[in-house]
């Protein structure tokens, strides 16, 4: 007995080791020795260079790009770069989204500059330089792929040897570079090591004598203003990092100048106040002053030396860098800064703050809040328009918006439009108008308007009136279009970089009278319009959320030109948690319960951002007295996959933010555009989602919608067809997809984008009177050919545009000449020669076969009908692991495999699950990498169709498909998972078959269980000592032995041995409980 005690003493000091080793594998690491003999790439020059792995790929690509702005019209311009390595690369110049120039350099073994000349024509203002991994579009892809090193990029005047870019040589990492790096683009140096990310600049060090001179003090004002009606509170943290402040850009600083600032301050705590040069952030001159409790003048002076132009004055929250916390840390208030010449003028605008926090940028977060905290306006009119919801449904749309009107039980509160942004004649109303003039919106119109065309134009000549001709004429025409009521949002999104009217932002030296100009500018077309005889026009001050360094108080016109301000948020996030993105590839792949902890986080992300997000703005529309109005929301998916995608928690948290702040109508964004999905028709992309919202906005649930185009409206009565849903069709190419609809025939179809995309449908009835497609023809002409057994039977079949509704967009194409045999393989292609010059899709809804024995359909084919008698496969459903371990992962997977397939070419499978307690997370085909699968969820029913192009034939089973699953709740220690195969068909030798799975086939089991659970080996329902105790004594035990029975409870891992892994685990888990 004295042994074993010893035995388990000595283990349990072995299992400590171990867990010590589990828990901080780092404490016994070893250096990696150095990979040798690969090429050292020296830098072109500096210490860094840009990496880039290219792929190759034809779409998604990894870019670094960079905006350039004060680009003048007619003039000569270079670009370039140093490039060595392997591989392609695109090196371009875009205006407004489009190529202005490019060119593909090809690396070789030797530094290589490479370059381009172009003239700017008509285009002024802004362009962006960009680097992008997208010659595969031009390239073989072997010849695009390689490892390729780029540096000391160049844009700017020809010849004149200033570059416009900033940050060229990839000193500072990514500063300045917009870009989509993947795992394609960083930087290194010589050594491959990468550069730290800069930070704020770093102070230097406080000489030995502080620079900061109190100069003078103010005892006998007790208040918390110095001088006027205002001040800035700064409540400083006094941290080492994360620092918050309020900053202003100062051009004209002149070389060998003596300057001097300083500012009053009052109460606790201490801050920064510095000038750093504007190009790279090195610091001029500083001072750290302290607050006391009476007003105290602090100053420094110092000279420009050698440098000139643009300097960046900031009040920070850093000097907690140097100073103690409890020294930095306080309540300060500052009033009357001045920043100038010795003797000369103050510089600063807006330095009593008499104007709050106007001109003053930066990331003040909390820390640098206006005194007093609230504005001189009176309150503004209280709403409550949960219910007054619109839609956008594409341009010229009525019927459109009525659309979804009809989806959602209501009638449209508002119809949503842009003008076209070309030419001046579009901004006077082009051909916008005429669509909504006579229809039931005129009166209820929600219009998006610019302050110059396109073609040319500025905010600083709209802010001087130069346009307000063009303004009146476009007033007058929505008047003379029944429009003379409507809500007008001029410049939208204008606090974006992504339209020409932006105002830019903190980084760019003229973002202040950008801001100044707008301002000007929307005040200026509001007064050209309110005086135009017979108008009753609203106006919506309309930003973007979530917007960072944008100055959006010194862009607004004030409340007296302001009738709502607008909001544009969509259901997208770059924020993280944990250094991980809240969205990304690891959202799309969790588990439900997971999703919807990061959908929540994403939305107090989005509401909560401090650069103008949700609340924030709600915030600033309150303090000006303006109510809120939405003018576009809506669900996101991207192709970078910052989007939430099928989101109900966004949906149930949009419509609660609506319902409890001041707004007075909202627009929802119900289309599917090139920069991200929104279309809640979609019940493919966002079945959840789409639920939610019907929910929440019609109660009684959605009217039910009858498919566009029935059976009945082709076929003569009588004749008998069988009928090929799209959706339930198989899908091939690189471009295709499932979609919802709600007038669809079985609520989706198939979508298809450009050449060598298929639909297939196989072993389908015979067809002797031709067959009928019915398509849904939104926009514009699709063409597509036709294949029976891969035999080209019909070609450029056109398919016209019908309507622009979603409810009269169905059309359908009959082809009497066609013959279908039975069994046989029928598919839809678009070909080369089938591509018309537009970026729209051909969507299939059904397809009837005429002349059939049946009525419904693709009726399943005996086993052993048929030439030859093939043999009936057989299938079985199985789990590969009776167990499995939560923490390794905690997804349950199942096989479907099939025996005695002869050339196997589709698998269509139903099967039955408790959705109580799992969520499906995938269905893969299985060792195929070119099938194509499609399944879709009912309760606790998928149905799964896989397709494989290359057919299979199995002598013995064969995995065909896995289906993988997750539990609901993250939280279960125990949980039992089954799945039931309800029913099985294939398609091998030209036979379709239903099929009896196997004895004990029809069904699976796994048990899925934590180690909390596991690890109660005596099974008293706690986790203590005895359980440990009662594991030593089955240490080494495997299943040849004969106790394996009782020792089973001790191998928690469950690898078939009870070792030190599992004590390792049951030892974590008492601890776990202990505390």
């Amino acid at each position: 007995m004295k042994r074993v005690k010893k035995l388990k003493a000595m283990l349990a000091i072995a299992c400590t080791v171990i867990l010590m080793l589990t828990v901080m594998p780092g404490a016994f690491a070893f250096a990696a020795e150095d990979d040798g003999g690969a090429e050292t790439v020296t830098p072109h020059s500096g210490t860094y260079m840009l990496k880039g792995a290219l792929k190759g790929e034809q779409s998604l690509w990894a870019y670094v790009e960079q905006e350039v702005n004060g680009i003048t019209a007619n003039t000569d311009y270079s670009f370039g770069m140093w490039v060595k390595g392997s591989g392609i690369v695109t090196m371009k110049v875009s205006s407004n989204g489009s190529t202005v120039t490019y060119k593909r350099p090809v690396a070789t073994d030797e530094w290589t500059y490479e370059s381009v000349e172009f003239n700017s024509g008509a285009k002024s203002g802004k362009m962006v330089f960009s680097i992008v991994d997208s010659a595969a579009t031009a390239f073989p892809q072997d010849q695009v792929a390689g490892t390729m090193y780029l540096d000391d990029a160049y844009f700017g005047v020809k010849d004149s040897g200033v570059n416009l870019l900033q940050n060229s040589g990839f000193e500072q990492n990514v500063t300045g570079w917009n870009n989509t790096l993947k795992d394609v683009f960083s930087v290194v140096s010589t050594d491959q090591t990468t550069p730290e990310e800069p930070t704020d600049p770093v102070d230097p060090q406080d000489p030995s004598d502080d620079a900061t001179t109190y100069l003078e003090t103010d005892p006998s004002n007790a208040t918390n203003i110095y001088a006027g009606n205002r001040s800035m509170q700064a409540i400083t943290k006094g941290l080492k990092s994360d620092w918050k402040t309020a900053t202003q850009q100062i051009s004209g600083i002149t070389a060998n100048t003596d300057y001097t600032f300083g500012a009053w301050i009052k109460g606790g705590g201490a801050v920064t106040i510095k000038v750093a040069k504007l190009s790279g952030g090195d610091n001029l001159h500083f001072m750290r002053p302290k607050a006391a409790d009476v007003w105290t003048y602090v100053t420094t002076s110092f000279n420009s030396g050698a440098y000139s132009g643009t300097i960046v004055f900031s009040i920070s929250d850093s000097a907690g860098n140097v100073l103690p916390q409890s020294e930095a840390a306080g309540t300060m208030y500052i009033d009357d800064v001045a920043f100038g010449p010795a003797g000369g003028a103050n510089l600063l605008r807006n330095g009593g703050f008499e104007e709050q926090l106007k001109y003053w940028s930066g990331d003040k977060g909390s820390v640098f809040v206006r005194y007093p905290d609230q504005s001189d306006n009176p309150p503004a009119q209280q709403y409550e328009g949960i219910a007054n919801l619109g839609a956008y449904s594409w341009d010229r749309n009525p019927d459109g918006v009525t659309d979804f009107g009809t989806w959602t039980g209501t009638t449209p509160y508002l119809a949503e439009d842009f003008l076209e942004q070309n030419t001046w004649s579009d901004l006077e109303g082009g051909n916008r108008l005429a669509a909504w003039k006579d229809s039931p919106y005129a009166q209820s119109m929600l219009w998006a308007t610019y302050p110059f065309p396109k073609s040319g134009g500025s905010l600083a000549a709209a802010a001087h009136g130069d346009y307000n001709a063009y303004y009146r004429q476009l007033g007058e025409n929505l008047i003379a279009a029944g429009m003379d009521n409507a809500m007008i949002r001029f410049g939208h999104e204008f606090n974006g970089g992504w339209y020409y009217w932006t105002v830019g932002n903190a980084n760019e030296p003229d973002h202040e009278q950008k801001c100044a100009d707008f301002a000007e500018a929307f005040r200026q077309f509001v007064t050209t319009l309110r005086g135009i005889e017979g108008q009753h026009f609203k106006f919506v001050w309309n930003p973007s959320t979530a917007v960072w360094g944008v100055d959006l108080p010194a862009a607004f016109p004030g409340r007296d030109y302001v009738d709502f301000i607008g909001i544009d948020h969509y259901d997208q996030t770059w924020a993280q948690s944990n250094g991980q993105s809240l969205y990304g590839p690891a959202y799309k792949t969790a588990s439900p319960a997971d999703r919807a902890r990061l959908q929540q986080l994403a939305w107090n992300a989005e509401a909560s951002d401090a650069n103008w997000g949700l609340d924030m703005i709600a915030a600033f529309a309150a303090d000006q007295g303006v109510p809120l109005g939405i003018c576009e929301w809506g669900l996101a998916t991207r192709s970078d996959d910052m989007g939430g995608g099928d989101n109900p928690v966004f949906i149930q948290n949009m419509h609660d933010w609506i319902e409890n702040n001041n707004v007075a109508w909202h627009v929802y964004f119900n289309v599917s555009a090139s920069d991200g999905d929104h279309d809640l028709y979609d019940t493919v992309t966002f079945p959840q989602a789409s639920a939610k919202f019907s929910e929440l906005w019609n109660p009684n649930g959605a009217p039910q919608t009858s498919p566009a185009i029935e059976p009945a409206d082709i076929v003569a009565s009588g004749e008998s067809y069988a009928k090929l849903e799209g959706e339930n069709g198989v899908l091939a190419g690189s471009a295709f997809r499932y979609h919802g609809d709600p007038w669809a025939s079985g609520g989706a179809f198939a979508v298809m984008y450009k050449s060598l995309n298929a639909l297939m449908f196989t072993n389908v009835a015979k067809a002797d009177d031709g067959i009928a497609i019915v398509y849904q023809g939104w926009q514009s002409d699709q063409k597509a050919s036709l294949y029976v057994n891969d035999v080209l039977v019909k070609k450029n079949i056109l398919f016209a545009q019908h309507g622009r509704s979603w409810s009269n967009s169905y059309g359908y194409v009959v082809l009497n000449d066609v013959r279908i045999p039975a069994g046989a393989t029928l598919k839809l292609q678009i070909n080369k020669d089938d591509e018309l010059d537009n970026f729209d899709s051909l969507k299939i809804d059904y397809v009837l076969l005429l002349g059939t024995d049946s009525g419904d359909g693709n009726p399943p084919v005996n086993p052993g009908d048929g030439d030859g008698g093939a043999t009936v496969p057989s299938v079985k459903l199985y789990a590969k692991n009776a167990t499995v371990i939560k923490e390794d992962g905690g997804s349950i997977a199942f096989y479907l495999a099939v025996n005695g397939a002869d050339k196997l070419n589709a698998v269509s499978a139903d099967f039955g699950f408790d959705s109580s307690k799992f969520s499906l997370r995938s269905v893969e085909a299985v060792d195929a990498p070119d099938a194509v699968i499609d399944n879709r969820v009912s309760g606790g029913t998928v149905h799964v169709l896989a397709g494989f192009p290359t057919s299979l034939t199995t002598t013995s089973y064969t995995d065909v498909i896995k289906l993988t699953f997750d539990p609901l709740d993250p939280n279960a220690k125990s949980v039992q998972a089954e799945l039931r195969l309800l029913s099985a068909t294939t398609a091998s030798s030209g036979e379709n078959a239903d099929i009896v799975p196997t004895k004990d086939g029809d069904s699976a089991s796994v048990m899925l269980r934590s180690y909390a659970d596991l690890s109660d080996v005596n099974g008293d329902g706690r986790l203590t000592a005895a359980d440990l105790s009662l594991a030593l004594d089955y240490y080494r035990a495997t299943p040849q032995d004969a106790d394996w029975s009782s020792a089973r409870q001790a191998d928690v891992n469950a690898d078939d041995v009870v070792d030190t892994t599992d004590f390792t685990i049951i030892m974590a888990r008492i601890l776990d409980a202990q505390l």
